[in-house]
């Protein structure tokens, strides 16, 4: 359905935004990620480490 492709077309243009180095991870992409039907649990673990490493300081 075109739903359907829409969704997964939005989940590969989050996905591709992950392997942007060039900026800050956005915690709302992971969210988007986790809250999607279809997963790369890879990624998303990648993505989940470069948070936690990049915004360490202001979480604790």
């Amino acid at each position: 359905s075109d739903h359907e492709a829409l969704l997964l077309s939005l989940n590969k243009q989050l996905l591709r935004s992950v392997d942007t180095k060039d900026t800050l991870p956005n915690p709302s992409v992971h969210i988007a990620l986790r809250l999607s039907t279809h997963h790369n649990l890879a990624k998303e673990s990648e993505y989940l480490n470069r948070l936690k490493a990049e915004f360490h300081d202001d979480i604790e």
